[in-house]
């Protein structure tokens, strides 16, 4: 089983095993082990772990931009075209 494949047959295993009972959770666990190769208890880990932090960042992180570049660009261009591209 591939990388890939193994992540998202985790993401699908994951889902269903948060919402099993006891006995449903002890199936899915042994088949896990049995597909994957993984002993039981770095399997629960596993499943039991909340999703990378890949997954988890959507947007961008840290301050917003104070100037943003659409208003300024068009004035600067003119600017520099005025002063025959003089580059610093």
């Amino acid at each position: 089983m591939g990388k890939l494949s193994m992540e998202l047959y985790l993401e699908t295993l994951r889902a269903k095993y948060k919402k099993a009972n006891k006995r449903e959770k002890g199936c899915l666990l042994v088949e896990f082990c049995e597909h994957s190769g993984y002993h039981k208890k770095h399997a629960i880990r596993l499943l039991n772990q909340k999703p990378t932090r890949r997954q988890r960042l959507l947007g961008k992180r840290g301050r917003r931009n104070q100037y943003p570049s659409q208003d300024y660009l068009e004035p600067l261009k003119r600017l520099w075209l005025a002063q025959n591209m003089i580059s610093g």
